[in-house]
């Protein structure tokens, strides 16, 4: 069975066999690039701010590899020749994205 939630204004479901988990989970300011596609393309209109959403989900279908920030889609994010460039929509921790990006392999 399922169960309606709230996620920031939005609704949403959860499996009720998930309800306390979620209700006992902490915020965190963890940082991670998703990839595009495979990883986004399911994502919630709740995490990515309204004002924003066009530079994830572009023309064509087109869904842009993001960074997300604190559990909330906080920018998306390009490679070319082995250096990362980021696109935030609000602040993002720069230790923590420095560190995402050195773990992946990339230069920032």
């Amino acid at each position: 069975m399922r169960a309606e939630v709230d996620v920031g204004g939005f609704r949403a479901y959860a499996r009720n066999a998930d309800l306390d988990e979620l209700r006992a989970t902490e915020p965190n300011r963890l940082v991670r690039l998703l990839p595009a596609f495979q990883y986004v393309i399911a994502v919630n209109r709740a995490l990515i701010p309204a004002e924003h959403r066009a530079r994830v989900g572009r023309t064509a279908g087109w869904i842009s590899p993001v960074v997300l920030s604190g559990g909330r889609i906080a920018g998306v994010w390009t490679a070319e020749h082995g250096r990362v460039r980021v696109e935030p929509f609000e602040d993002i921790p720069a230790r923590a994205l420095a560190a995402e990006i050195d773990g992946i392999g990339l230069a920032s």
